[in-house]
């Protein structure tokens, strides 16, 4: 049994290994089959390499199929050539249009606010026209006298409320046809009735509005008068009536008040007659100054006239001040005024004392350097330009309207004092030469000088001077700071 086993192990061991060299033997088959093919591959790779490489030779070698080969690699060039110079004239022509759209966009924006602009001006403009076009005036009842003064746009205008106001009377009147507005006169004309209803008062017309101003006799009258102008509508009026106090018998003159500003004088208050006013107002006027009747009443029971010797005795030291007033109210005298002269306020005290006439005196008087009140004027002066400016006519020495209304404002500042030594200095922007614009610049501060001495200024006292382009407050580097450096100074030197 052991013998059968170990011959049954023996060759159990014997067809193991047949088996085992039977898979080798394929294994080997395998891989040299293998080989083979790749082998063949590589081979037939390389034969087709040789027969391209023996073909280009032979294309080269070959004269007639040279010229093609070139023909066609040199228009695939110019192909590739020309389409990448299209597309890049693809993109630059997309990157213009944009740039053009954009321009187109900034450009129509730019106008639209111009446009917007020049509309603003447009509407400054002529809001300015119309504020300058229509008419301003005054009228003052003065016992039976009416006295009427400011613009009217014609002298047609005047004899028309002439008409109906048969006592009127022209007061520094003007004219001017560019201002027109024929509704406020015919307001005031239809006013008539109740203009006769006043013992005393003013009708104003001035920046669109009518002011009326006035004292009647009875309540009755008041409540006529309110209610006919409360049924104006094409008007803006504001009214102030007062009904007349009660007289007396024997009554004490109410008030009278004479002020001084410069060479300017305006007198108000109650007086016993028109004659006395008139006389008042002839004595101040003979000095030379501008006299100005406000609020005025004549009352002929009004007999007290003590006021007169005091007044007349100190009224040449009164015309000394640079400011100040008089007044009379029932038995004392009141005087009240700056002067720049030394021991003037003991001179009137004086005089006072020696010509009361039985009133009690209160003075007020007050004495200011001559040097402070320059500095003053200086400084108002000034201030004004800095607000206003002094204008001309393009490229001329013709002032424009709005001009002279600053300069009568700094008229009145510089008559504070009489004597006072003033440079005007006249300047222009960049543009145009220098020769010329020194030559401007002069006839400019020429043409002031001119306008000042017109209105009372004394010509020995002014020197204009023009300087051109020099001294510029900011640079000429835009129409708006050129308007600024085109200017009129003043400079005040002493006196």
């Amino acid at each position: 049994i052991l013998l059968i086993i170990l011959i049954i192990v023996c060759i159990m061991s014997k067809i193991d290994n047949l088996y085992q060299l039977s898979l080798m033997k394929d294994k080997k088959i395998e891989q040299n089959n293998t080989i083979h093919l790749i082998q063949k591959e590589s081979n037939s790779s390389d034969k087709k390499r040789l027969n391209n490489q023996d073909q280009e030779k032979n294309l080269t070698k070959n004269p007639l199929l040279q010229p093609n080969i070139t023909v066609k690699k040199e228009k695939k060039e110019k192909k590739e050539e020309k389409e990448e110079k299209e597309e890049k004239i693809v993109q630059t022509n997309k990157i213009n249009l944009k740039i053009k759209e954009s321009n187109q966009t900034l450009k129509k924006e730019k106008e639209e606010k111009e446009i917007i602009k020049e509309q603003e001006k447009e509407k400054i403009k002529k809001a300015k026209e119309v504020v300058k076009k229509d008419i301003h005036f005054k009228m003052i009842k003065e016992g039976n006298d009416i006295l009427i003064s400011g613009i009217l746009s014609s002298k047609d205008d005047y004899l028309n409320l002439k008409k109906y106001y048969q006592n009127l009377k022209s007061n520094s009147l003007t004219f001017d046809s560019k201002r027109v507005n024929p509704k406020v006169l015919s307001t005031v004309i239809a006013l008539k009735n109740i203009a006769d209803k006043f013992i005393s008062g003013y009708m104003e017309y001035s920046n669109h509005i009518l002011n009326i101003d006035g004292v009647v006799k009875t309540k009755e009258d008041k409540d006529t008068i309110l209610f006919t102008l409360a049924n104006i509508k094409d008007l803006r009026v504001k009214a102030h009536i007062v009904i007349e106090e009660p007289k007396t018998k024997e009554k004490h003159i109410k008030k009278i008040i004479i002020s001084k500003v410069g060479e300017n004088i305006k007198i108000s208050g109650t007086f016993g007659s028109m004659d006395g006013l008139n006389k008042l107002v002839k004595l101040f006027k003979s000095s030379g100054l501008k006299v100005k009747k406000e609020l005025c009443v004549i009352d002929s029971d009004m007999k007290d006239d003590r006021w007169k010797i005091p007044l007349y005795a100190i009224k040449d030291n009164f015309l000394k001040f640079i400011k100040g007033s008089i007044q009379f109210d029932k038995d004392i005298f009141y005087i009240n005024g700056e002067t720049t002269l030394e021991g003037l306020e003991d001179n009137i005290s004086n005089i006072l004392q020696n010509n009361s006439n039985g009133l009690k005196i209160d003075e007020n008087i007050t004495y200011t350097p001559p040097k402070k009140v320059m500095q003053r004027i200086q400084e108002k002066v000034n201030s004004i330009l800095r607000l206003k400016h002094i204008r001309f006519k393009k490229g001329t020495d013709e002032l424009i309207e709005e001009s002279k209304v600053v300069l009568d404002e700094i008229l009145q500042t510089l008559k504070l004092l009489p004597n006072l030594k003033v440079e005007i200095r006249g300047y222009t922007d960049s543009d145009g030469s220098k020769s010329a614009n020194l030559i401007l610049s002069q006839k400019r501060a020429n043409s002031v000088k001119k306008y000042l001495v017109e209105h009372g200024i004394k010509a020995e006292n002014l020197i204009a001077k023009g300087f051109g382009e020099e001294n510029p407050i900011v640079e000429n580097s835009s129409k708006e700071n050129k308007q600024i450096n085109r200017r009129v100074e003043f400079k005040i030197l002493g006196e």
